[in-house]
């Protein structure tokens, strides 16, 4: 049975929830506030956590919060995600909410958070979106155990079991599609990958692929890796598709160097 840590400071809503889980075979723990989660995921294993971005019973759901509110419970919302992950906690973490737009989707997904689901998607989809996330951590967990567990990219590491890379400044919480995403790249140090191979391993067995979603991923990405002061990790080619800039290229030995040059020169007479 697969145990889940659900956050939510309204009883009623987490109620409705808990019966869902619980009637498809989870063993769903409550929290009602960050001081509780924390308490519970340190003494936990939990498979996945799920988590409500803003859930003030006070509030009154038929109208628009007050904007001071809502930003104070919004950065409490990142900031517990943030916490979560410092620990650190390694399962999928979804948030699940009313809230819907774009700078609360990032805004969770930056923080740490491995999916954001709107209330209003449908049971079987939020069912549907669960399973997807343990299926992926059951493929990383039996992965890792039977290989090592870091890629190197040129001076960067990537700790694959805690989503961190390495580097010389600071380390960098990653999300699961982050980690996908440059270990693809990484595959294909010196080669442009086009998009759709991109979206084929990014997105293998996720819902929204789509040209939007990479973009939106890739601005995320670039965003964490300026605010830790680190290079952009990865060039668009227009009309071609993606590769790692320069400062995430591995080092060629001098013949190496050479060859490479020359089929760069051959690919480029082709084209």
């Amino acid at each position: 049975m697969k145990s889940i840590l659900l956050i939510d400071r309204s009883r009623e809503s987490a109620e409705v929830v808990v019966e869902t889980l619980r009637r498809y075979a989870f063993d769903v723990d409550v929290a009602e506030g960050g001081v509780t989660a924390q308490r519970l995921a340190r003494e936990t294993e939990y498979d996945l956590i799920l988590m409500e971005f803003l859930s003030r019973p006070e509030l009154d759901q038929n109208r628009t919060p007050e904007v001071e509110i809502l930003g104070e419970e919004f950065g409490k919302s990142t900031a517990l995600i943030r916490e979560l992950r410092a620990r650190p906690v390694l399962c999928p973490i979804i948030v699940y909410t009313t809230l819907r737009g774009e700078l609360y989707e990032t805004a969770s997904l930056d923080a740490g958070a491995d999916d954001y689901i709107p209330k209003t998607a449908h049971a079987s989809i939020l069912l549907a979106r669960l399973h997807a996330h343990l299926r992926r951590r059951q493929r990383e967990l039996g992965e890792a155990a039977g290989e090592d567990r870091r890629t190197s990219i040129g001076k960067f590491v990537i700790d694959r079991k805690t989503r961190i890379l390495l580097s010389d400044q600071s380390p960098v919480q990653l999300t699961a599609m982050e980690v996908s995403l440059l270990e693809r790249l990484a595959a294909n140090p010196h080669r442009t990958v086009s998009i759709n191979e991109v979206l084929d391993h990014v997105w293998a067995g996720r819902v929204g692929r789509s040209h939007d979603a990479l973009e939106a991923l890739l601005q995320r990405l670039r965003r964490k890796m300026n605010r830790h002061r680190l290079p952009n990790p990865i060039l668009t080619i227009r009309g071609r598709g993606l590769k790692l800039s320069p400062p995430l290229l591995p080092v060629l030995a001098p013949d190496t160097r050479d060859a490479h040059r020359r089929h760069h020169k051959l690919s480029s007479r082709e084209a």
